[in-house]
């Protein structure tokens, strides 16, 4: 603080005005210094205030202290703030920005080592996930402050795979010698546990299942570890099956014709002897064992299955069989008489037996009762209900009687009588109730009245309402003689006016006069109508047609000053067309082409120019023949072709390629053209991995893998620290002889071992190379058998060198020649 107060003393001693000659004279007028900060009143910007001046330091206080228009710019005691992208409140040390408040994102501190990340920063929880999550440099186990979520992990002495919990470890990944499972029963022998194969012949219980397979508790002579069932002597592997209901050759299979699939209690084959099965199965024979319906002994059904299992399906002994009666006169009516019991409807039978005579058809239950002296609807009574009635003489046979002819009483009409007494001539058949009325001065249908309208030759007559001599063939009567007020005529289309009728004047008013069904036609006062070619709606004076209503193809004006365009009328739109629309004898101005470039500024009407020289439109400088949508578009600041744009796809422009990593060098698949420089992109395009900054052309090639300098090449000329036979073979056989110096173990042999490992594929893991010459170490199963990390890759047996480790120097020296890609 000390130090910022002389920083600021100095800086504020810098501009101070000058002693002695600097003295105004009389001449001169006086310069005030009201706050004593050594600047005058015309250049201090706050004279109140000693420490805001010209000379004075900026700080962070909302007060510009320099005097320069801007407020805390660049204050002495501006902070360090820091991007917080993963909003975990801690920053990344990646794009710092100092200032007087903290910008949006950004906070204090820059010790967050992964920033894409919210769950890693150091205030977290490490956790077993394989990354740094409190950023101390420490991962998983090897984190100093400790972890949470470790797995238990149970000694494993005898390296099979098994542990025991007598000794157990917290750690994030297995250790050394440790198991993920206590399941082992001898920890001192690997032929000991859960994977460990036994034998019928040995009683010790190498798989640690609590049990051995050498007895024969059953006496089938078959030992239980070969047996599927060492307590049933019927059951064992190869055993002949029979029905029995259990699963006698031990194939995992009971055959279905001894399981009761419809659990009807039977079972479809015959037992062998004694039932061992399930105890709910109470039979066999089963004739179908779908269906529960059917069993040996159940009762028979009409519903088409065998459910006695006798053969037959619906005998006539079924339990719900109906009884059928003969219906010999087909009336649905049967004779009790005559029955068959059956489940289905046999011909000629029905369910019902309350015919009382079926030999006739017309007599049956419900039948109506007839005057016959017969009992047709079977109620033991005969004529019953019939009704007796007076009938009349009819003379001349028409159906009507006359009362003053003489009656009959009886249940049924007598031949030459009738129900009826009205007919007012019984010696004339045409003259009775019923006949049709005629013009014959006869009273016809004996109504009292005569020549009737409704008379059947009547004539139709028509209202002549208006008395024009013309009918209404909407309004008639009908009549033996023409009614007042009607006529025989019907071919008055107006009955209400008398100006209206087939022969008179037509006039243009929309009327009908002379009835022909045409409105106006040929009328006497018409109008004068002009052709209209182009259907613009304003026609030309030199064709006319006289006619009421307008005609098609003519119109009322005769302004139109070009009858060949649609678009050309007095009073259209004006349009982009090159042509005088509006008939007012000039063109748009926008239709101009002024800097005779072939392109108008207006935009071309969707009919197209239609002037006698061809134009394009939306020319957006029609000063500037250089400039109009066919123009090329050129690195000049200038919207060249008129699309709103500047300098976009010019054809001068410089491609520049993504420069993703930083390292001067672009990517060529990924270009962009520009007329100036982008941000991320350079002119260069020889990259050959744009997502390394180390790998690029300007770089040296070092042993890794990696084609460094893009030419193509990988590891070309380079030195590498160890090679296999100089350095590497020496820790084989110091290290491993013991165990595969022939290959005796694991068909493992490090004796002249580069041909045999590097590029060679682990008999463990096929998909594995012993060594792979990729440079990963991950990618080599020698590497895991070393690290004690095989299991995790699918890997199995110890970790190598059996029973030892190796040194730190040897395993650095043999990760360093996997990592330069495993030279010779």
């Amino acid at each position: 603080m000390l130090a910022l107060l002389a920083l600021l003393a100095l800086l504020a001693c810098g501009d101070k005005a000058p002693s002695g000659d600097s003295a105004p004279t009389d001449s001169e007028p006086a310069v005030i210094d009201e706050d004593g900060d050594g600047y005058r009143q015309d250049a201090d910007c706050d004279d109140t205030n000693p420490d805001v001046n010209p000379g004075a330091g900026e700080l962070c206080n909302g007060v510009d202290d320099n005097c320069n228009d801007v407020i805390d710019e660049n204050a002495l005691d501006a902070a360090d703030w820091f991007p917080d992208l993963d909003g975990d409140g801690f920053g990344g040390l990646s794009d710092k920005v100092t200032s007087c408040d903290a910008p949006s994102g950004y906070v204090e501190g820059g010790d967050d080592c992964d920033d894409s990340d919210d769950s890693v920063h150091p205030d977290a929880d490490e956790v077993c996930d394989g990354i740094d999550n409190d950023c101390d440099g420490g991962a998983d186990d090897v984190d100093p402050d400790g972890v949470s979520g470790t797995s238990t992990w149970y000694e494993d002495a005898d390296e099979d795979g098994y542990g025991t919990d007598e000794n157990t470890t917290e750690a994030c990944d297995v250790p050394s010698g440790y198991a993920d499972n206590a399941d082992d029963c001898d920890d001192t022998s690997s032929e000991w546990n859960p994977d460990a194969e036994e034998s019928c012949a040995d009683p010790n219980d190498y798989n640690c299942d609590g049990s051995v397979g050498y007895a024969d508790e059953d006496g089938d002579g078959v030992a239980a570890c070969e047996d599927c069932d060492d307590t049933e002597a019927a059951r064992f592997d190869g055993n002949p099956e029979i029905c029995d209901g259990l699963d006698n050759d031990c194939d995992g299979v009971v055959p279905d014709e001894e399981l009761d699939l419809d659990a009807d209690g039977y079972t479809e084959c015959v037992w062998d002897g004694d039932w061992a099965g399930d105890s709910s199965v109470v039979g066999d024979e089963d004739c179908d064992d779908d269906d529960d319906s059917a069993w040996p002994g159940a009762d028979e059904l009409c519903d088409g299955v065998d459910n006695d299992c006798e053969g037959d399906v619906d005998e006539d002994d079924a339990i719900d069989a109906t009884t059928w009666y003969a219906d010999s006169d087909s009336d649905g009516y049967g004779d009790a008489s005559t029955s068959d019991v059956e489940c289905e409807q046999p011909s000629g039978y029905v369910a019902d037996d309350t015919d009382c005579d079926d030999a006739d058809g017309d007599e049956h239950p419900g039948a109506a009762e007839v005057c016959d002296g017969v009992d047709e609807d079977c109620d033991g009574e005969v004529d019953e209900d019939v009704t007796y009635i007076d009938y009349y003489l009819d003379s001349d046979g028409d159906g009507y009687g006359d009362s003053t002819g003489g009656t009959q009483n009886d249940c049924i009409e007598p031949s030459g009588y009738s129900t009826t007494d009205d007919d007012c001539d019984d010696s004339d058949a045409d003259v009775n109730p019923g006949a049709d009325e005629y013009c014959d001065d006869v009273d016809n249908d004996c109504d009292g009245d005569t020549d009737e309208d409704s008379a059947l030759d009547a004539s139709t007559w028509y209202a002549d309402t208006d008395a024009d001599g013309y009918g209404d063939s909407s309004s008639t009567t009908a009549a033996c003689e023409v009614p007042s007020g009607y006529t025989s005529d019907t071919t008055d289309c107006d009955d209400t006016d008398g100006d209206i009728h087939p022969t008179a004047d037509e006039h243009c008013d929309d009327v009908d006069e002379d009835c022909d069904g045409s409105v106006d036609e040929d009328a006497v006062d018409p109008a004068t109508w002009y052709i209209d070619s182009d259907g613009d709606g304003d026609g030309e004076a030199s064709s006319t047609a006289e006619a009421c209503d307008e005609p098609s193809g003519y119109v009322a004006t005769d302004t139109d000053c070009d009858d060949s365009d649609s678009t050309v009328y007095d009073g259209a739109t004006e349009l982009c067309d090159g042509l005088d629309n509006d008939c007012d004898g000039s063109l748009w101005s926008e239709e101009e082409d002024d800097d005779s470039d072939g392109y108008v500024e207006c935009t071309i009407d969707s009919g197209g120019w239609d002037a006698t020289s061809s134009k394009f439109g939306d020319d957006c400088d029609d000063t500037t023949a250089s400039v109009s949508p066919g123009s090329l578009e050129y690195c000049d600041s200038v919207d060249n072709d008129c699309d709103g744009a500047t300098d976009e796809s010019a054809v001068d422009a410089t491609t520049y390629y993504a420069d993703d990593d930083s390292d001067g060098y672009g990517d060529a698949s990924d270009s962009t053209d520009s007329c100036s420089s982008v941000t991320g992109y350079v002119t260069d395009d020889t990259d050959c991995d744009d997502g390394d900054g180390d790998v690029n052309p300007g770089e040296t090639e070092t042993a890794n893998c990696v084609d460094d300098d893009c030419d193509g090449s990988t590891d070309e000329s380079v030195s590498y620290t160890y090679t296999h036979d100089s350095d590497i073979q020496s820790i084989w056989s110091s290290a491993c002889s013991s165990c595969h110096t022939t290959g005796s173990s694991g068909g493992l042999s490090l004796t002249s071992a580069y041909s045999k490992i590097v590029n060679v594929a682990s008999s463990d893991i096929a998909t594995m190379d012993l060594v792979d010459d990729s440079c990963d170490t991950d990618d080599s199963y020698i590497w895991h058998k070393l690290q004690g990390t095989h299991s995790s890759v699918g890997g199995a047996g110890s970790t190598m060198p059996k029973g030892s480790t190796l040194s730190s120097s040897d395993e650095a020296m043999i990760k360093t020649w996997i990592e330069e890609g495993a030279p010779n």
